[in-house]
C-alpha cells in the first residue's frame, strides 16, 4: 500500500522548495547585477573614447529642394533658384538668437552609417588606394568644421574663396594623412579624389561609425553653390538647448 505523505512532512517539502527557489532568484539576481555592471563598465569605457565631435549642442535638419524641371535646362534653372534660397536661409537661420554657427555639408551625417566613399589616387606615390584604404568624402561650407569643433591641426580651414574654385583644395584627417602619404607632410601636396587638389589643411581624426572603430580616412572638399541647391543637410550648433532653436529653423525651412 502507498504511504501518503502526512501534514508535517509536506510542510517541510514546500519549505525546501521555497528556499531553494528563494537561492535560485538570489543567484539570478547577482548574475544580472555582474552583467549590468559590465554593460555599464563597458559602456562607459566606449563613451569616454573622444570620437573628435564635439556634439553637445548641435542639431542637423536635412535640406531638399524639389526640382519640378522637365528637361536638363530647366532642372539647371531650378537648381540655380534653389540655391540661391539656400544661401538665403542660412543668413536667416545664422541670425537667429540662439545659434552660434551653421554651416551645409552632404556625405552622410557622422555616425549615421551614411558615407560616401571612393578611391584615392596620389600621384607622388603612383598609387591607387581601394576597398578598406578608399576615402570617405564629405562637402562642406567653409565654417562646418567650427560648428562641430572638428580641431585644425595644421594648415588652415576653408574660406569663401575655396568656394569659388573648389577644385583647388582639399583637407585631410590625420589618419589619411599617415595612409596616403607614408607619414610624410601633406600640406601643399596633390591628391586626387573625383579631380587633382591641393591640401590645404589637416584636422583631427573623427570616428565616424562610433566610438568602438578606428578613424577612418576622411577628405573634406569645398561645397559649391549649385550643389547647395541639391539636396544638402543644415548642421548648427546653439549656445544652449537647442529644442528653443528648432522651433524658429523649421519655420524658416518652411518659407
Amino acid at each position: 500500500r502507498v504511504r501518503r505523505p502526512d501534514a508535517r512532512s509536506a510542510r517541510v517539502s514546500r519549505q525546501q522548495l521555497r528556499s531553494l527557489v528563494v537561492a535560485a532568484e538570489e543567484a539570478l539576481a547577482v548574475v544580472l547585477l555582474v552583467g549590468a555592471g559590465l554593460f555599464v563598465a563597458s559602456f562607459a569605457s566606449v563613451m569616454s573614447v573622444q570620437i573628435g565631435l564635439d556634439y553637445r549642442n548641435v542639431v542637423t535638419l536635412p535640406i531638399w529642394p524639389r526640382n519640378t524641371g522637365k528637361d536638363a535646362e530647366s532642372r539647371k534653372l531650378v537648381i540655380e533658384q534653389n540655391s540661391t534660397r539656400v544661401v538665403e536661409l542660412m543668413a536667416r537661420v545664422r541670425a537667429l538668437p540662439g545659434v552660434e554657427s551653421a554651416s551645409l555639408f552632404s556625405g552622410g551625417l557622422p555616425l549615421s552609417g551614411r558615407l560616401t566613399r571612393t578611391s584615392v589616387k596620389v600621384p607622388a606615390r603612383q598609387k591607387e588606394f581601394t576597398g578598406d584604404d578608399a576615402v570617405d568624402v564629405r562637402f562642406v561650407t567653409p565654417q562646418y568644421m567650427r560648428v562641430i569643433r572638428q580641431r585644425l591641426i595644421k594648415g588652415r580651414l576653408f574660406t569663401d574663396a575655396d568656394v569659388l574654385d573648389p577644385k583647388a583644395s582639399i583637407l585631410l584627417n590625420q589618419t589619411a594623412e599617415r595612409l596616403y602619404f607614408e607619414g610624410t607632410d601633406a600640406l601643399g601636396q596633390e591628391i586626387d579624389i573625383w579631380d587633382k587638389r591641393r591640401v590645404v589643411g589637416v584636422v583631427a581624426d573623427m570616428r565616424l561609425e562610433g566610438p568602438e572603430k578606428d578613424a577612418r580616412p576622411q577628405a573634406f572638399i569645398p561645397m559649391t553653390r549649385s550643389m547647395s541647391g541639391q539636396g544638402v543637410d543644415l548642421v548648427l550648433r546653439t549656445a544652449s538647448d537647442p529644442r528653443f532653436v528648432i522651433p524658429s529653423v523649421r519655420d524658416h525651412l518652411q518659407q
